[in-house]
C-alpha cells in the first residue's frame, strides 16, 4: 500500500468517526440523520491476481483515480430488510473528480447518491463498468447482463500489412467488484469496493523462425488467430430480477454464437530496423486451452535491399500451427496475463515458453525476466543458483531474486520456481549436477530442461524436486 492509499483511508477513517459520533446509539432510520445518511464508496483495483505459481503471494491495489480512467462506475446496493420501500435508491452512477481524492468516488450528480437504508440493516453492493466493446442489455433488464466484444476495430494497420494494431485495447480497464453484507453501524460510512479485472490478457513476446537451412529469425509483424474461440461473451453483473446480489460480476464465452478471433501479436516499431518491436496485447474471455487454445500465426518477415540501406520488403510466412493444450498450466482464469515466446518452422509451432505476468507489466523487448515473481526465467538464472547451492558463490544477495522465503509445515522453505522451458544446448557452461539442500525446493511448473549433448544438466534423484521435466521426460 503506497503512501497517498494509507493518507486516504486515514482520512476516510477519521470522517467516520466525526459523523458517527454526530448520531446516538437510538437513531436507526437512514433519514434521522442526514450527516450519516450518503454512502462514502472508496475504489481500488487488484494489480496482480494470486496466479497458479504462489497461491499465498499479497496481491496490491491500485487506487482509482481520474488519470487511470475507469469512467463510470455503475454501483448497486441490495439491503436485506423487508421493509425497504420500493422508492428507495438502489442505482448509482459514480466518478473520479479531476485533481479529486485517487480512491474516492463521487456521485456523478446529487439524483446518483446511494444511501444506508438504517445503521443496522445488512447492505451488498455490485459494481462495474461498461468500457468501450461492452453493451448492455436495454430490454428493461440493463442492470442484470451484458455482452462483451473482443473483436478487434479495424481502424489501425502495420505498415505493409493487413494485420491491425488496435486489437480490442478498451478491455484493459473492465472491472467490477463485489463487496458485502456490510451495516453503517459495524462499518460506518466507509465502503470499500475491491474490482478485478473481468477478462484474461495475453502479450505474445515474439515468434522465432526456424528456416529450412536451420538458420533463425524473429518475425517481425505478426498475427495470431483463434479459430475457436467465440468473439463473443456474456457479461454478467450477478444481479438477479428481483435486485438481490446473487454472485460475482463474471464474463463468460458466447459459445453458440459467432467464433474466429485474431490480433495483432507484434509489430516493427520502425520499417527500417526490424529489431526493434512493439508488443500488442490482446484480451480474451475467460477460456479453458483444451477448448479454445487451439491457435494459428501468420507473420512477415523483413528483408533488408542490399543496395538501399533502411528499404526492403515483406515476406509473408506461415501459417503455423499450434495448441495452448501444450503449455503446462490449463487455461486463463478472469485478470490473469500470461506471456508466450513461439518457436515455428514447417507450418508448426514446436515450441511454447510463458511467463505469468503482473496485470499491468509489459514484458520488456530486451528481457525475459518478470519483475514479479521470484524464479527462473533462463540459463543465466539457472547457473546462478548452481553456483550458489555448490558454494561457489555465498552471496545470497546475487540470487535473492531467484528464491522465495515461505513456511510450509510450520518450517522455513526456500522455494525456486521455474517460470520457462530452459535449453542448455548451446549453453557454454560445465556439467551442472544440482543436489538440493534439505530445506530448498525446486518447482518446475511443467516446465522442462534440456540437458544439452553432452548432459550438462544432472539432478540426481531428490524428493524436493517437483513437476519438473528433463530432456522431455517427467523427473522422478
Amino acid at each position: 500500500m503506497n503512501m497517498q492509499e494509507k493518507l486516504f483511508r486515514i482520512w476516510l477513517f477519521m470522517m467516520c468517526i466525526v459523523m458517527f459520533t454526530a448520531c446516538t446509539d437510538g437513531e436507526e432510520s437512514h433519514d434521522v440523520c442526514s450527516r450519516m445518511a450518503e454512502i462514502s464508496f472508496g475504489g481500488v483495483v487488484q494489480k496482480i491476481i494470486v496466479t497458479r505459481a504462489s497461491t499465498d503471494e499479497e496481491t496490491t491495489t491500485d487506487l482509482i483515480s481520474s488519470e487511470n480512467d475507469y469512467g463510470d462506475i455503475y454501483i448497486h446496493t441490495h439491503v436485506d430488510d423487508k421493509t425497504v420501500p420500493d422508492n428507495f435508491r438502489t442505482n448509482g452512477v459514480y466518478v473520479t473528480r479531476k485533481n479529486g481524492t485517487a480512491g474516492r468516488l463521487e456521485p456523478q450528480s446529487d439524483s446518483q447518491k446511494l444511501e444506508w437504508y438504517t445503521t443496522t440493516s445488512p447492505h451488498y453492493f455490485q459494481a462495474w463498468n461498461v468500457p468501450d466493446g461492452v453493451t448492455m442489455d436495454d430490454a428493461g433488464t440493463s442492470l442484470i447482463a451484458g455482452k462483451v466484444s473482443f473483436a478487434p476495430k479495424d481502424e489501425d494497420h502495420a505498415p505493409n500489412t493487413d494485420i491491425n494494431k488496435a486489437n480490442n485495447i478498451a478491455l484493459e480497464k473492465f472491472i467490477g467488484a463485489k463487496e458485502g453484507a456490510v451495516d453503517y453501524r459495524t462499518n460506518g460510512s466507509y465502503v470499500e469496493l475491491v474490482f478485478r479485472h473481468l477478462v484474461s490478457k495475453i502479450t505474445i513476446t515474439g515468434v522465432q523462425r526456424t528456416k529450412t537451412d536451420n538458420s533463425k529469425v524473429y518475425l517481425g509483424d505478426v498475427k495470431i488467430t483463434f479459430p475457436d474461440m467465440p468473439r463473443n461473451a456474456i457479461f454478467s453483473t450477478g444481479i438477479s430480477d428481483d435486485g438481490s446480489i446473487i454472485a460475482s460480476p463474471t464474463v463468460t464465452a458466447e459459445t453458440d454464437g459467432e467464433k474466429g478471433l485474431s490480433f495483432n501479436a507484434t509489430s516493427r516499431m520502425f520499417p527500417d530496423d526490424e529489431s526493434r518491436k512493439q508488443h500488442y496485447p490482446f484480451y480474451l474471455p475467460p477460456f479453458d486451452f483444451e477448448e479454445y487454445g487451439e491457435f494459428i500465426i501468420e507473420a512477415y518477415e523483413w528483408h533488408e535491399d542490399g543496395n538501399t540501406p533502411g528499404k526492403g520488403y515483406m515476406e509473408e510466412c506461415g501459417p503455423y500451427y499450434g495448441h495452448l493444450k501444450d503449455l503446462p498450466i490449463k487455461g486463463l482464469k478472469a485478470g490473469e496475463h500470461i506471456s508466450l515466446s513461439l518457436q515455428v518452422k514447417d507450418g508448426q509451432v514446436f515450441g511454447m515458453s510463458t511467463m505469468i505476468q503482473g496485470w499491468s507489466t509489459m514484458p520488456d523487448r530486451t528481457s525475459d525476466h518478470s519483475p514479479k515473481h521470484k524464479g527462473i526465467y533462463n540459463e543465466d538464472d539457472l547457473r546462478r543458483l548452481f553456483d550458489y547451492i555448490k558454494g561457489h558463490n555465498n552471496n545470497f544477495e546475487s540470487v535473492e531474486e531467484l528464491i522465495s522465503i515461505e513456511i510450509r509445515d510450520g518450517k522455513e522453505v526456500r522455494v525456486v520456481r521455474l517460470f520457462n522451458d530452459i535449453n542448455l544446448d548451446d549453453y557454454a557452461t560445465g556439467i551442472m549436477d544440482l543436489v538440493l539442500p534439505a530445506d530448498f525446493i525446486l518447482d518446475g511448473l511443467g516446465h522442462n530442461i534440456t540437458s544439452g549433448n553432452d548432459g550438462k544438466f544432472l539432478v540426481p534423484n531428490q524428493s524436493n524436486v517437483i513437476d519438473l521435466y528433463l530432456d522431455g521426460e517427467k523427473y522422478s
